[in-house]
């Protein structure tokens, strides 16, 4: 097997430098046979990378349809043609395609408008409420309506809420003050020493700081002793080196 020098010789002279006598004749016999064993590995990788491949696959005179390549002795397929067994076969391109100038691949992509469906270039049917996105290979749904399968559903917004595509799967959400609850939007009730929330989950409403919700309700917090609130303000936790026990703060 032959490496290409342009690509191990910086592997090359690290390994040499691995490899200089230490005086010892078994000892550098057992590391020229490693570093001989890794240069063959990388050998075998550069072989078979994707960088190297044209140039290891396509040594020798150039076939037709064929240029010698900008680095080492190897030569590649020319725009429009691809690498087949030696040769070079020209890249058959299907209607409403054009050429790429990726060596890999199939060497070709389907033109705006059209997606690629069994090696051919379909057209892009775009349905009713969508446009052609930038990609040009697939379509999107118009604001207010949102994709269902192979088409175009209007969203359906209910009373006090407004179009939110980017929010939520419904492509709605609730106006401050109201949740979503199923289809509808309703009012958060807020409890006496309570405050609204505009969440997409829970409630709707949190408690003041000294209090706990309690179902419905903001109770009272009621703080033992050697004890004070938590971050939250809606709990309390033992003063150190105190630890809870129950409803109270003891040490052990």
């Amino acid at each position: 097997m032959e490496c290409p020098r342009r690509l191990i010789s910086p592997s090359v002279n690290v390994m040499w430098g691995f490899v200089s006598a230490t005086g010892d004749p078994m000892l550098d016999h057992r590391r020229r046979s490693v570093a001989f064993i890794s240069l063959m590995m990388l050998c075998a990788f550069l072989a078979t990378s994707p960088g190297t491949a044209l140039a290891q696959s396509s040594s020798g005179a150039a076939p037709a349809n064929a240029h010698a390549t900008n680095y080492g002795s190897g030569w590649e397929c020319d725009l429009g043609f691809h690498e087949n067994s030696g040769s070079c076969s020209a890249v058959i391109i299907p209607e409403n395609a054009f050429l790429t100038d990726n060596p890999y691949g199939r060497g070709w992509d389907c033109s705006h408008g059209f997606q690629e469906r069994d090696n051919a270039c379909v057209i892009v049917t775009v349905p009713a409420h969508a446009y052609l996105d930038a990609s040009g290979g697939w379509w999107a749904c118009n604001r207010g309506y949102r994709e269902v399968e192979e088409a175009c559903d209007a969203i359906k917004v209910p009373a006090n809420g407004f179009l939110a595509e980017y929010t939520s799967n419904t492509g709605w959400a609730c106006e401050r003050g109201y949740q979503a609850v199923g289809e509808a939007c309703l009012e958060v009730k807020v409890p006496k020493n309570g405050y609204f929330v505009d969440a997409s989950y829970g409630p709707g409403w949190k408690c003041e700081r000294g209090y706990a919700a309690a179902g419905t309700s903001c109770s009272a917090l009621a703080v033992p002793e050697h004890a004070h609130f938590d971050y939250s303000g809606n709990a309390w936790e033992c003063d150190r080196p105190y630890r809870k026990q129950d409803d109270r703060c003891v040490v052990n």
